[in-house]
């Protein structure tokens, strides 16, 4: 195998209330995207919620082409963190904890 990286740990969605948008997200979610992105094979290993969340945290990781072959999935819902965008920064409002596993 050539060279790879491994995000291991936490994933996330990212409200933005004021635009109305989401986006998934995460230390670890985005750290296997940007090693993809880099050029080397990217791995996610953690527990994907099995809701609508979790599904758009899946999704944006298969179009990066990320490895989930090491993750599972569980009933809880997804960790939540609103923001809102004022005068071009990133203002958090507030999160909402999810379950956390270790796969």
């Amino acid at each position: 195998m050539s060279d790879y990286v491994v995000g291991f740990g936490d994933n996330k969605v990212d409200y933005y209330t004021n635009q109305n948008i989401k986006y998934p997200g995460g230390n670890a979610v985005n750290f296997a995207v940007a090693g993809k992105k880099s050029g080397v094979e990217a791995f996610y290993v953690g527990t994907i919620s099995d809701d609508a969340d979790g599904q758009l945290i899946i999704d944006g990781l298969n179009e990066n082409k990320v490895d989930l072959h090491y993750c599972n999935r569980t009933g809880s819902p997804s960790e939540k963190v609103f923001v809102e965008i004022k005068d071009g920064e990133r203002i958090f409002v507030s999160s909402q904890r999810g379950s956390r596993q270790t796969p």
